[in-house]
């Protein structure tokens, strides 16, 4: 049972969008995934969404970043944030008290993109996704991504807090961590890990080879909270541009 199972039904704000950080001004306007088009979401304005605060202070920072990367490389800013569910009373899940978020898609000034559709052809593109699920992972417990051993979130990017109030270093012990670094492994680096949410000796090898490409191996992502953020920020700046590991110098 999660962490969040036995929290009542509710939340302590009600939104329609998420604005910036202060003392930024932003304001990314939310649609809800109403449908499908093919296999791209659907996804229409006026609906509001049940939130708990302090996640909401997490999502602000997240999208925030992802904008500002979107913006420097590309993309534009963000226009709006697609999603399939924010809080709902659900059993054994975070949606029950608004600390948990599935994110559908992310459309930009200059192209868009859907969690149904861009993990499933290229790796330029797996990039742009898994630059949205580094961003929130940023400033959340753990993500569920199109690897997950759960097919359910092949369609959406799942953020949970995980009964946390605020984020964590990545952690080798968290299936959910240990699938995500996998598939960075292979989507930015051209391992071959099987996606097992086991993190063994393999991928201890495939992470540390990631590590050094990206010009991180002074840094441990694993045990400092500031390392981490600094790490998945740079994943980010990759994805977003649909560019490989090591694109782009590094810090060590």
């Amino acid at each position: 049972m999660g962490v969040c199972a036995t929290v009542a039904c509710g939340s302590e704000m009600s939104i329609s969008s998420i604005l910036a950080p202060d003392p930024y001004t932003a304001i990314y306007p939310l649609r809800y995934r109403t449908g499908w088009n093919g296999l791209y979401g659907v996804h229409a304005g006026g609906y509001t969404f049940g939130v708990n605060q302090n996640f909401y202070a997490q999502m602000r920072s997240a999208f925030y970043a992802l904008s500002v990367y979107g913006n420097s490389y590309g993309m534009g800013h963000i226009t709006w944030i697609g999603t399939n569910g924010i809080q709902g009373c659900k059993a054994d899940s975070c949606h029950r008290n608004g600390t948990a978020m599935d994110v559908s898609a992310i459309q930009y000034q200059n192209g868009l993109i859907d969690m149904n559709v861009h993990w499933r052809y290229n790796n330029a593109d797996r990039r742009r996704y898994l630059a949205v699920a580094v961003a929130v992972r940023r400033y959340t417990q753990y993500v569920q991504i199109y690897t997950d051993n759960d097919t359910a979130h092949q369609n959406h990017i799942h953020c949970d807090l995980n009964g946390a109030t605020m984020s964590g270093p990545l952690s080798p012990s968290s299936s959910k961590d240990a699938r995500l670094v996998q598939t960075l492994c292979n989507v930015f680096n051209n391992e071959t890990l099987t996606v097992d949410g086991v993190w063994g000796s393999s991928t201890w090898d495939a992470y540390n080879r990631l590590l050094a490409v990206c010009g991180f191996s002074c840094r441990s992502p694993t045990t400092n909270w500031y390392h981490m953020l600094d790490f998945l920020r740079y994943i980010m700046q990759c994805g977003v541009g649909g560019r490989a590991a090591g694109y782009y110098a590094g810090v060590c």
